[in-house]
């Protein structure tokens, strides 16, 4: 497992972790960061998020095929939306 990157949001330091002869990694994310969510996510369910290129062409893709999302929105210069499982659960996608 390699730290593949390091980025600022805020006064919070987010890492990318993964394999190094992986594309995919996952990313960590500070609760406090996620405190004052705009959307009141339960943050009893670790948060997991995913990468993508095109942010809008993802959220079209999960709404078309009737997956409740948040709206595209930004917080501390990440783009970014929410989509939930078929059991309520949330999950993040950031644009890449």
């Amino acid at each position: 497992m390699v730290e593949k990157s390091r980025s600022q949001a805020g006064e919070f330091t987010i890492a990318q972790v993964g394999f190094a002869d992986q594309d995919f990694s996952f990313e960590l994310v500070p609760l406090a960061l996620m405190q004052e969510n705009p959307h009141g996510l339960d943050l009893a369910t670790p948060s997991i998020a995913f990468r993508v290129t095109n942010l809008d062409a993802t959220r079209s893709t999960l709404v078309d095929n009737g997956v409740q999302t948040t709206e595209v929105g930004e917080r501390s210069g990440i783009s970014s939306f929410a989509f939930a499982d078929n059991e309520g659960r949330w999950f993040a996608v950031l644009r890449q």
